[in-house]
């Protein structure tokens, strides 16, 4: 969006984070919304990242799970909007 991820997150009011956001309001407004299947592995990869958030680190996810959920990620015909769909952010 132009500024550093963190200064989203701390913008974030706690009521905000218990809730979902959607991915087109985490994206730079000042460029062109991505296709469906960039929308789709921008989405996938986010919600990887939004669990190593998680306060209690019991909660988060290992190196070796992230990368192996980041490698698995596959093209797949499936007909969801990426770009609406909720992304819940842990409350920190």
């Amino acid at each position: 969006m132009g500024s550093h991820p963190g200064d989203l997150l701390s913008s974030l009011s706690p009521a905000t984070m218990n809730n979902e956001l959607c991915l087109q309001d985490l994206l730079d407004s000042r460029l062109v919304l991505p296709d469906a299947g960039i929308s789709r592995d921008i989405y996938l990869m986010l919600t990887v990242a939004v669990r190593c958030l998680e306060p209690s680190p019991s909660r988060r996810p290992t190196a070796r799970r992230v990368g192996d959920e980041l490698s698995t990620i596959k093209a797949c015909e499936d007909h969801v909007d990426y770009l609406h769909a909720g992304i819940t952010f842990p409350a920190l």
